[in-house]
């Protein structure tokens, strides 16, 4: 199967846009070893999106035909050069079509990348792009939906690229997601499953009931933190604590309008936010005042009061080994709560290094207590957070639990592709801000840390799977515990790619975000990822399946997207753990297939 992803490079004044023709093979797999491998015809031909997108094509290829990976070998050949993963909506079509044994048409090409849901996420350099495609004949180039009025690099201006095209006798179409792209490059309808279609997703009453006790906690949490911070003396107070308290009022407040509206889910997300970052106001606080009553000694003494967090990690590894699976519900409801027991781990182990930092001056001293105080409330929350996932989640639908083996290799592949993600965006995106602003790779990812935690929990979430699935034991504890945990890593570092690459987050010397690029994009990610979202739920609900987990994500990520920039940015991320998550239940069962595997190539 043969394909042609567009290309562009340069600065401004000199971008141009090219053509670069890749080969995709699948052959049946006699194996039970997930198999992907890539081969270049030029040394560094092949970059570390580029792998990252032929995991991404493997996985959505998997979803979307309701097909165990394991049963195949995919190989992607790329002729030139090519990088960025502007072609990863191509590759997914490219390997669906490989698969069907269909065939792309020869005079069309697409830009875009795949994001989790299956949807199209906006790129660079499109106006280049279709220059390239029309210098070498295209005369069909699919872009991302919203995307028509893109920057021409050169000139630094807004151009219509409908209208470019024609000039240069290309058609330009935009596509929203790889149905709509996968008919138009190959003449034939993507086969979907019964029941993928758009529902209100809701919560079954029992579910809705528990989160309404899990919110009364929460509020309890954050009421109780407050109402301590209170009592602290001025002089352990400060800016970044008083401000962190004003969140979590603001967010406390929310919660109380949304649990009077009966928006369960939603004041369940608010109550946890407020929790947050009044556990932190306080916790920061309180280290500050044991620094000034006693030194770094008195802090270590007081912090063994965080550390109990340990304790509670443990305890919680006991709980989730004895779990019972007896639905598909309590699949995804245990391999959440790994998810967040993963992070829990890895975020106490840094509040650990932290504490044992050499310090040279007061001012290190005080930056890192800050940092230990912030890394274990996040623990301490992320720990509550798991055992909620099991509180709420559990013994709900009919569908009967999956296979040990299912589960290992969804959760393999998954992990596979949040490593390549994250190869990605520190070599393309950290490295390329730590040229641009003179300092070393280390430095910029350090910044990165202090200001994107989802940037840390990429990081710990991925280094702690193996450790996590090794406590968790063999058979499925073992799977749902490596599932879980590759799951929460690939949304997480999807999320991270949007954010800086995609939607063209500019950020300043020190990491902080400074602006936006693609507003619009932003728009659009959002509405696909929320339909895509309900049509992955009304999916696992047509198969006998209860979505309690993803219809959390879905309703949190409704709220979110209505509020700050950085707020949007985890509701896409939300949004895609919601349809990641419905789509996994499908295939899991087994009766998502859209076609037989006689039918396939």
């Amino acid at each position: 199967m043969k394909a042609d992803a567009l290309y562009f490079a340069g600065a401004k004044g000199s971008a141009t846009g090219g053509v670069s023709t890749f080969k995709v093979t699948v052959e049946k797999n006699d194996g039970r070893d997930l198999r992907v491998g890539f081969y270049e015809q030029e040394v560094g031909g092949s970059g570390p999106m580029w792998r990252s997108a032929g995991w991404m094509a493997v996985i959505m290829s998997s979803f979307l035909l309701g097909v165990d990976p394991v049963d195949y070998r995919y190989t992607y050949d790329i002729g030139g050069r090519a990088d960025g993963p502007s072609a990863g909506g191509l590759m997914t079509v490219a390997t669906l079509a490989a698969l069907l044994g269909q065939e792309i048409r020869a005079d069309a090409a697409m830009t875009g990348t795949i994001n989790p849901d299956g949807t199209i996420g906006p790129v660079g350099g499109i106006p280049h792009k279709i220059d390239g495609a029309a210098a070498k004949g295209k005369k069909l180039v699919l872009v991302p939906a919203g995307s028509r009025m893109s920057v021409d690099v050169n000139t630094g201006s807004s151009v219509d690229v409908v209208e470019r095209g024609r000039q240069k006798g290309v058609t330009v179409k935009e596509v929203s997601d790889v149905y709509e792209a996968y008919e138009l490059l190959t003449g034939q309808a993507l086969p979907k499953p019964v029941g993928l279609k758009e529902v209100r997703p809701e919560l079954p009453t029992m579910a809705f009931e528990r989160t309404k006790g899990k919110t009364k906690e929460w509020f309890a949490r954050y009421q109780s933190s407050a109402q301590q911070y209170s009592s602290l003396p001025k002089n352990v107070k400060f800016e970044f604590t008083n401000k962190l308290l004003s969140d979590a009022s603001s967010a406390g407040d929310r919660a109380d309008k949304y649990f009077s509206q009966g928006m369960a889910s939603a004041a369940y997300a608010a109550a946890t936010e407020a929790a947050l970052n009044a556990s932190i106001g306080y916790a920061t606080s309180k280290m500050v005042e044991a620094y000034a009553s006693g030194g770094l000694a008195s802090v270590a003494k007081y912090a063994k009061s965080f550390q109990t967090v340990n304790t509670k990690i443990d305890a919680l590894q006991d709980n989730l080994r004895t779990q019972k699976v007896a639905t598909m519900s309590d699949t995804i409801a245990i391999s959440d709560a790994y998810g967040w027991l993963n992070l829990a781990m890895g975020i106490s182990g840094l509040a650990d290094q932290a504490l044992q930092k050499k310090v040279a001056n007061e001012n290190e001293a005080l930056g890192v207590i800050a940092e230990a105080a912030l890394y274990y409330a996040v623990a301490d929350h992320a720990v509550t957070l798991a055992k909620d996932s099991l509180d709420i989640g559990m013994g709900f639908g009919t569908a009967a639990a999956p296979s040990e083996a299912k589960m290992a290799s969804l959760a393999e592949i998954f992990r596979r592709a949040a490593e390549a993600n994250l190869t990605y965006f520190n070599s393309v995106v950290v490295d390329g801000y730590a040229q641009q602003f003179g300092v070393h790779p280390t430095v910029m990812q350090n910044r990165f840390a202090q200001v994107d935690l989802n940037y840390v929990f990429v990081y710990t979430s991925l280094g702690n799977i193996a450790a996590l699935q090794s406590k968790a034991g063999g058979g499925a504890p073992g799977s749902l515990a490596a599932l879980g945990g590759a799951m929460n890593s690939y949304a997480l570092s999807s999320g991270l790619v949007a954010k800086y690459y995609s939607l063209g987050t500019e950020v300043d010397k020190d990491g902080n975000i400074s602006g936006i690029q693609n507003e619009r994009a932003m728009i659009n990610m959002l509405d696909f990822a929320e339909k895509r979202a309900k049509e992955t739920i009304g999916l696992a609900v047509a198969l006998g399946t209860e979505p309690v987990q993803p219809v959390l994500y879905y309703d949190q990520a409704k709220i979110e997207r209505e509020g700050s920039i950085e707020s949007k940015f985890n509701a896409l991320t939300d949004f895609w753990h919601a349809a990641m998550q419905a789509q996994a239940m499908a295939m899991l069962s087994g009766k998502a297939n859209v076609v037989s595997q006689g039918s396939l190539k």
